[in-house]
């Protein structure tokens, strides 16, 4: 299986091109495509993370490549995590609307993309914020059978540790899964 992981670039994307890869998901056989924006860190820094993901991973690495248009993305499932970064300064408050704003022509710029380049099979999973608005607009232009939001798996995650914390549990001991 191909995978592309838009915004691969960014603290997110790193860590799920790392795990993509030690949980077996693609494998020696598959490509992993690592996406980013040109100009600024991001460009930069996918560039170190392929050297990184090589050495650290070596025999078991899949296929890398660096790519930055959507007409250079060649995957069965796109993984999508590209956005605007969230201040780390809780001083610095983004508000939900904020968010929607600055991340909507990312995700137009994208899915218009993709539509137009892509083989029209592709598989997208929305992981970056607002999801809602990002599955919405993928959707549109890739029709919604392609296009899933992973809102509900972190909703479960949530959901998971309040039910732990309250039975003053372990989150691991928790099984439970919100839908919707």
């Amino acid at each position: 299986m191909d995978v592309a992981v838009i915004g691969a670039g960014g603290e997110v994307g790193r860590e799920v091109c790392a795990q993509l890869i030690e949980a077996s998901v693609v494998t020696h056989e598959d490509t992993l495509q690592l996406v980013t924006h040109r100009g600024g860190p991001s460009e930069l820094g996918v560039h170190g993370l392929l050297v990184d993901l090589k050495d650290a991973f070596s025999e078991l690495a899949p296929e890398l490549s660096v790519a930055f248009t959507p007409e250079e993305v060649k995957a069965d499932v796109i993984i999508f995590l590209a956005g605007p970064s969230i201040p780390h300064d809780p001083n610095a408050a983004m508000t939900r609307q904020d968010l929607g704003t600055k991340t909507l022509p990312i995700f137009q710029y994208w899915a218009q993309g993709l539509a137009e380049h892509g083989t029209g099979r592709e598989l997208v999973l929305v992981q970056s914020n607002p999801v809602e608005l990002g599955v919405k607009v993928f959707s549109d232009a890739l029709g919604r059978h392609r296009v899933l939001g992973a809102a509900a798996y972190n909703d479960s995650l949530r959901f998971r540790r309040e039910i732990a914390n309250e039975a003053e549990v372990s989150r691991c001991d928790v099984a439970g899964f919100v839908l919707g």
